[in-house]
């Protein structure tokens, strides 16, 4: 028995010496593992998990009190989400240094922008990002009936620069409901601020 197991135990490492050889001859590019994953806040109107991977950090964000699509909208009622990082994480908004992740009204692509003070910010596209954004109205395992669900996909190397935790603000807009912030702008004067955040570690 010792040498039959043996034999096996040494055609196996033979098969998979053979396999990683032909993976690496033919170029397969193997699926990319997430590292770590989780949830930034949940409750009965909105939710935001992340997953974040060797190259991206992935958020998605949804209403999930709102079952009318209204993410293709054209006019203002439109379903819309975003958030902004205090990338250096001193509770004060930095002009070309902050920055905010939206989507570009009425359309289905990504706004990457700058910060310039509380009532100001660059506009889409001045920060030069490889971000994405997949706008989506469907059912999640947080809510079986469909709703606004945004996919945000961020090279990590853009945003958490060494770091293993962000200051964020999430902003969440509902044709029904209107505005939604997290922290609540209680205590943040202007449409920009990072005086309350939430911090999230990785």
């Amino acid at each position: 028995m010792k040498n039959i197991f043996s034999a096996a135990l040494s055609m196996s490492a033979s098969s998979s010496l053979i396999l990683l050889t032909i993976v690496a001859a033919v170029g397969v590019v193997l699926p990319q593992t997430a590292d770590r994953e989780g949830t930034i806040l949940t409750n009965q109107k909105h939710a935001v998990t992340y997953v974040l991977t060797n190259d991206n950090l992935i958020l998605t964000m949804e209403i999930l009190d709102d079952f009318s699509d209204d993410t293709a909208s054209k006019s203002k009622a439109v379903d819309f989400m975003g958030f902004e990082i205090d990338v250096n994480q001193n509770k004060l908004v930095d002009k070309n240094i902050d920055l905010a992740f939206a989507r570009v009204a009425y359309e289905s692509r990504i706004c990457t922008q700058y910060l310039y003070d509380r009532q100001g910010s660059s506009g889409c596209g001045r920060y030069r990002s490889k971000a994405s954004l997949d706008v989506n109205f469907r059912a999640t395992e947080k809510e079986g009936r469909p709703h606004p669900v945004y996919k945000f996909t961020i090279p990590r190397n853009e945003i958490l620069l060494g770091k293993n935790q962000l200051d964020m603000v999430f902003r969440f807009h509902s044709a029904d409901k209107g505005y939604t912030y997290y922290p609540a702008k209680v205590n943040n004067p202007g449409y920009h601020s990072f005086v309350e955040t939430i911090r999230v570690t990785f």
